[in-house]
């Protein structure tokens, strides 16, 4: 279930916590991002039911989140659900900006296809851990229309509106 690293009650603010139903690709991804976190603990977690505690117990500041090879609803869920414990990189069997847009509307900041090097994912992750956003560049311009968009519906509704305030992509 989780690896490098003591137990729960030991784990401290800032680690990295990779979370999937794939232990291969987790085992890997462990491995290779471990060595760039020096100061950091990272840890490994396997998705199952008690997914949300063992994540919430090791209080990350990210987390990497395997939604797998077709992801559902219910990977989109538990996006939204993790996103409330700390920032969350979504990782994906495929390249598809229309997935990456629902990740990030489910609450993720940041959504990298499982084929992309383990150096870009790190990055993703250090990015991310500082506030930013990761996506592909062709995303962004499908994301800003949809704020936009966003925002025009809430000036329909002569509601207040600030374009990122409150908005799940505040990262």
């Amino acid at each position: 279930m989780m690896t490098n690293g003591s137990a729960p009650s030991n784990a401290a603010t800032g680690s990295l916590v990779i979370a999937g139903a794939d232990p291969e690709l987790r085992h890997r991804l462990l491995e290779r991002l471990g060595a760039g976190r020096q100061s950091q603990a990272i840890f490994e977690v396997a998705a199952r039911p008690g997914l949300y505690h063992d994540v919430a117990a090791l209080r990350p500041s990210v987390i990497l989140f395997d939604v797998g090879v077709e992801p559902d609803t219910d990977a989109l869920g538990m996006v939204s659900t993790l996103s409330a414990l700390a920032k969350v990189v979504v990782l994906a069997d495929v390249d598809d900006d229309a997935l990456a847009i629902r990740a990030l509307r489910a609450g993720a900041c940041g959504f990298c296809p499982r084929s992309t090097a383990t150096e870009l994912i790190g990055k993703a992750v250090q990015l991310v851990e500082a506030g930013e956003i990761w996506v592909r560049r062709r995303v962004i311009p499908r994301l800003i229309e949809e704020l936009a968009t966003r925002q025009a519906s809430h000036r329909r509704r002569r509601a207040p509106v600030a374009l990122l305030s409150g908005h799940p992509l505040d990262c």
